[in-house]
């Protein structure tokens, strides 16, 4: 068995270091994505086997994306390696290894899952913006930029502004994006009531 902890280990790490390091730059992620996003959010009346059910499933699922898999394979060799050295017996060490690969490749998953859903994925363009209801979350005045605070897919993007045509906003004051012009929104009074 240590023969194979040591193969999974020296297979499974150069990908894991390569995932963390270079893949958010380069985007060569192999990701095979196998892998099915279930929301497990289950209603009150749902029966406790089928929410158990869709738990499981979704655990399971979860662990067949390429990424998840190397890094299940290098932790379960790691993990082999450390306990067969420490002198564990093997049967426990395999079942531990396997364990913790299992843990490692399902943590991966979800915080992965969870990178992609809360990260601004795509660029926001200027006709995201435009027309856009926002907040001032940094005064403007006429002679000073500001911050607003813009919706966009459920996210709040941040954009510096002006006043369209002059005009001071506080914060918290509710303004449109008229339009865009080189990277600062130019904004509006809000005529209607919220």
């Amino acid at each position: 068995m240590f023969s194979v902890y040591l193969f999974a280990t020296l297979v499974g790490w150069p990908f894991v270091l390569f995932f963390l390091f270079f893949s958010a730059d380069a985007d060569a992620d192999f990701d095979a994505d196998l892998e099915v996003e279930f929301d497990a959010d289950t209603d009150l009346d749902a029966s406790v086997i089928a929410s158990a059910g869709s738990g499981v499933a979704d655990a399971v699922l979860s662990i067949f994306s390429f990424r998840a898999l190397v890094f299940l394979f290098a932790f379960f060799g790691v993990t082999g390696l450390i306990l067969r050295g420490l002198g564990l017996h093997a049967i426990p060490t395999f079942l531990l290894a396997v364990g913790m690969g299992l843990f490692a490749g399902y943590l991966h998953s979800r915080l992965y899952a969870y990178l992609r859903r809360s990260s601004a994925g795509a660029v926001t363009t200027d006709s995201d913006l435009r027309g856009s209801r926002a907040k001032v979350v940094v005064p403007i005045s006429d002679d000073q930029k500001g911050r607003i605070e813009v919706d966009v897919d459920g996210q709040p993007v941040y954009v510096t502004a002006r006043g369209f045509g002059g005009g001071s906003y506080e914060i918290g004051e509710k303004v449109v994006v008229v339009e865009i012009d080189n990277g600062t929104a130019l904004v509006g009074q809000l005529n209607l009531d919220e």
